[in-house]
């Protein structure tokens, strides 16, 4: 049975209620902690989450996904492109006459990775900006991001074959070009998340996702799907990093590791409390992970030491156990609908039945105006929750129509 917080029902919604903004804040996102305010956002008996702030989100909207041949492509050349250079690697290494000559054949294939690294955030960083503004539409922004997130797990398998290889061979490097290899490791690890890499597998067929939703701000992001009967989500807020700021979790009283953890402990109470979280520092980064597994979901968050927030976070939750916020039905005279709400960009569930029989009806269900799945025999879909005011539109597969605005 899903745990519920709040039953409500509104009868009758109809297509000419009042519109609210898309940006619209609601009471669940009010900011937690102290000093200045940041975007992880409330949720009540369950884990929270990192939000762009409304009045940031610049583009919001589910997309279609599914093979894609263009990503796929991408995909396999930046695939490519890091077997080369590990084949490349192995070569020189193999074939020099001294460790002085090991040494540059790590510092070339090392110092080629960190600048495909740069390439990679700027053009994340574009991708964003171009999306945000309208420059570029959300199935080229997904394809952007998809191939962004296949390079740089690529990249990061390319530096731990260098590392590896480094330790089998008993090599000692300087201390300068050993923390850039672990550092540029770690960094990799924070370009990549759940939704990316399963948006990736949609482009090849080997992923049922039918949508993603996206939406975005000048600096940041978030990308969520429904993938059987889980919900994964990452978010990046460029604004909550920042990488020429002393670290403050080194500089505070307290052992780092530790600092970094009471910090994330104070954002996510709950995951706090349900489960026993733990943190590591990433390398010789400024970086944080602070990791809780709890009974129906897995929460990662990392956290920036010159802001203290949290600045880039993947969570991955059972949709059958996130809470759910509020029930809406809305009918005409044949279809009814019901929404099962958790929490603005959470898991949504959408069932359509025979207003007459109450048996299960087959239709489309649309967000915003763009197809984001099919009910199916059974009238259910999970899909993701926009932001309210958008219009929810079901069209059964008999031409039957029936649409309503999520309300704030």
């Amino acid at each position: 049975m899903r745990p519920s917080m709040v039953h409500a029902t509104a009868l009758l919604l109809v297509a000419a209620a009042v519109t609210a903004p898309v940006g619209a804040a609601t009471a669940e996102e009010q900011r937690i902690g102290p000093g200045h305010p940041h975007e992880v956002a409330a949720v009540e008996g369950f884990s929270n989450y990192l939000t762009i702030p409304a009045d940031e989100v610049r583009s919001s909207t589910t997309t279609r996904t599914g093979i894609d041949l263009s990503t796929a492509a991408a995909a396999d050349g930046a695939q490519l492109d890091a077997r080369y250079d590990r084949l490349a690697f192995r070569q020189a290494f193999r074939e020099a006459d001294s460790d002085e000559e090991r040494v540059q054949a790590v510092r070339e294939v090392i110092g080629a990775a960190e600048r495909r690294h740069v390439a990679l955030q700027q053009r994340r960083s574009e991708a964003m900006g171009a999306h945000s503004n309208g420059t570029i539409p959300t199935d080229q922004f997904v394809r952007t991001m998809a191939h962004v997130d296949a390079s740089a797990r690529d990249l990061r398998r390319t530096v731990r074959a260098v590392d590896d290889r480094v330790a089998s061979s008993g090599l000692s490097l300087p201390a300068g070009l050993d923390n850039r290899m672990r550092t540029l490791s770690e960094e990799l690890v924070v370009m990549s998340g759940p939704v990316g890499q399963r948006l990736t597998d949609a482009s090849t067929g080997t992923s049922g996702i039918s949508s993603v939703y996206v939406e975005s701000s000048l600096t940041g992001y978030t990308m969520a799907v429904i993938d059987g009967n889980t919900y994964h989500r990452e978010t990046y807020l460029g604004s909550e990093r920042n990488t020429s700021a002393p670290d403050q979790f080194r500089e505070s009283d307290q052992y780092v590791v530790d600092a970094a953890n009471e910090r994330g402990r104070e954002l996510y109470p709950w995951v706090r409390n349900e489960t026993n979280p733990f943190g590591r520092g990433l390398g010789g980064t400024s970086i944080y992970l602070f990791r809780g597994d709890y009974d129906g979901g897995q929460l990662r968050a990392y956290l920036d030491g010159g802001t203290t927030d949290v600045f880039r976070e993947h969570q991955h939750q059972r949709v059958d156990d996130v809470p759910v916020s509020e029930t809406l039905r809305f009918e005409n005279q044949s279809v009814d609908v019901e929404v099962e709400r958790t929490y603005q960009t959470g898991p949504m569930r959408v069932n359509v039945t025979d207003a007459r029989t109450g048996e299960p009806v087959d239709g489309t269900v649309r967000i915003n105006g763009d197809p984001v799945g099919h009910t199916g025999s059974d009238g259910e879909l999970w899909t993701v929750e926009p932001r309210a005011g958008v219009p929810v539109t079901v069209v059964t597969d008999d031409g039957r129509s029936v649409t309503d605005r999520l309300p704030p």
